[in-house]
């Protein structure tokens, strides 16, 4: 009748028995904290029991331990390792299932030899695994830290292909996001089966919100056939309010995701229901929806806009850096121009530079464009703070890093110093190979700006000459070559 109860019964359990007692903790539906509690108060009597457990009941230890986020003592956890390299040649379909997802749902690596033997372990047990195990099976090697997936994929393909027609929507979800995460791409016979058993899950289903999620799973694929998009979009259409604040927000950033800009029928309804549910929008979801409207370039409704602005700006200071950043890349994507824009813009950077001291070279570079892309007209002591941040990455910023400072150097109209413009100017030198057509204009016209007469051995002055070498010869004739520069910003 409880968790306790299993705990007084197990403490002279046989080694079978203690496999079903923690398969029963992880299984009944106890209050979380109680039964990770109980698998707790039987880990001596684990210890017993260990020496004596066949595949099966380690294979439920570990699930437990994985299913009630409670991982054994460093004891019990070697001994389960050790077990379970004893008994690799006795798993199932069912059990290999169980022990590589609870492995991945305590956060710890599997033994190095399951991981080794996996390959050959699938293909032997082929044609035993059910839905479900293939799903567990996906989702756990995205979190095993397993260097090369594929001979694993391989071998498992083929029971996907078999599968996909009878999967309901946890366990497709599962495989799409399981590839994604892996940062697999699917083979053109499981891709097919998996966009079409979505397709028909989307049209034929109930449940919108287990569609969302579904959706958002398929998202991490990244690349996916538009049919399946359509399909979902016009599945939403009408279902708005089933979704709900929650399921709308993970739709849009999903459609960002995958790219695909739905009909207009999904933008009226999500309009629509934006406007009525703004307010009760949190941080994140707003986060969702600006990804979703920018990747896609959309312009929502303008009383849609005025609401999402002004409670964007509202949250703006609960935001971590990086999500402040991503905020403002969102923004400019989006390209909209106007006073609540500014404010919310100007409240993001704010927030940025809340955390100016643990901002990453990515996250300083970003903020130095979003700033010169929105117009937002920082504040003199924000921008030498980028900067200085940006003294402080150096070693670690890339060529398409320096091509965007610069950028935002000319577009703020600011000299970034003669130490940063000489370090910067060095990056360009050292991937002068690599530098675009367009890039080597935008540099050219920015450093040419910059450039004040430094020493002539500086390699803001070798740049230059780089660049200009680069656009003669990419040009042809020198009108033509001073119009792709002035033109180039």
């Amino acid at each position: 009748g409880s968790a306790g109860r299993v705990v007084a019964l197990m403490q002279e359990a046989t080694p079978e028995e203690m496999g079903l007692a923690f398969w029963m903790l992880g299984s009944r539906g106890w209050p979380q904290a109680e039964a990770a509690a109980a698998a707790g108060d039987l880990e001596g009597a684990l210890l017993a029991a260990l020496p004596g457990m066949d595949g099966r009941a380690v294979a439920q230890v570990v699930w437990a331990c994985g299913k009630l986020g409670a991982p054994p003592g460093p004891g019990a956890l070697a001994g389960l390792r050790e077990r379970t390299e004893a008994l690799l040649d006795e798993l199932n379909a069912l059990d290999l299932a169980h022990l590589l997802y609870g492995f991945a749902r305590m956060g710890e690596r599997p033994p190095g030899p399951l991981l080794e033997a996996l390959p050959r372990l699938v293909r032997d047990l082929r044609g035993s695994f059910d839905a479900q195990n293939v799903g567990n099976i996906l989702w756990a090697l995205s979190r095993s830290g397993l260097r090369d997936p594929w001979p694993v994929l391989q071998e498992l393909e083929p029971e996907i292909v078999q599968l996909t027609a009878d999967m309901d929507a946890t366990n497709l979800g599962l495989v799409a996001k399981g590839y994604g995460m892996i940062g697999a791409q699917p083979s053109k016979g499981v891709l097919e089966g998996l966009v079409g058993r979505g397709v028909e899950l989307f049209e034929n289903e109930g449940g919108a919100e287990r569609a969302a999620l579904l959706l958002w799973d398929f998202a991490a694929l990244k690349r996916c056939p538009v049919r399946l998009s359509r399909a979902a979009a016009l599945a939403f259409a009408g279902h708005m309010g089933e979704l709900g604040v929650n399921g709308v927000t993970r739709v849009l950033q999903s459609f960002g995701q995958l790219q695909y800009t739905p009909p207009r029928e999904f933008w009226q309804a999500a309009d629509g229901y934006l406007a009525c549910h703004l307010d009760e929008v949190d941080g994140e979801q707003l986060s969702r929806v600006a990804y979703g409207w920018g990747r896609l370039g959309r312009v929502p409704a303008h009383d849609v806009w005025l609401a999402f602005a002004d409670r964007l700006e509202a949250h703006a200071s609960e935001y971590s850096a990086s999500e402040a950043v991503g905020l403002l890349c969102s923004l400019c994507r989006m390209d909209m121009h106007d006073l609540h824009m500014y404010r919310a813009a100007s409240a993001l950077l704010t927030a940025v530079m809340d955390h100016r001291n643990s901002l990453s070279a990515k996250d300083t570079v970003m903020s130095l464009y979003a700033t010169a892309k929105l117009k937002i007209g920082a504040d003199p002591a924000i921008l030498d703070a980028l900067c200085d941040s940006l003294e402080g990455h150096l070693p670690t910023l890339s060529l398409r890093d320096a091509v965007l400072c610069f950028w935002a150097f000319h577009q703020l109209q600011i000299f970034p110093g003669d130490f940063l413009l000489e370090q910067l100017c060095l990056r360009v030198l050292e991937n002068h190979e690599r530098v675009r057509r367009k890039d080597a204009f935008t540099l050219l016209a920015s450093i040419e700006r910059l450039y004040s007469g430094v020493p002539d051995k500086s390699n803001c002055h070798r740049a230059l000459s780089m660049l200009k070498t680069r656009v003669s010869r990419r040009s042809q004739g020198g009108a033509k070559a001073q119009a792709e520069v002035t033109g180039a910003i």
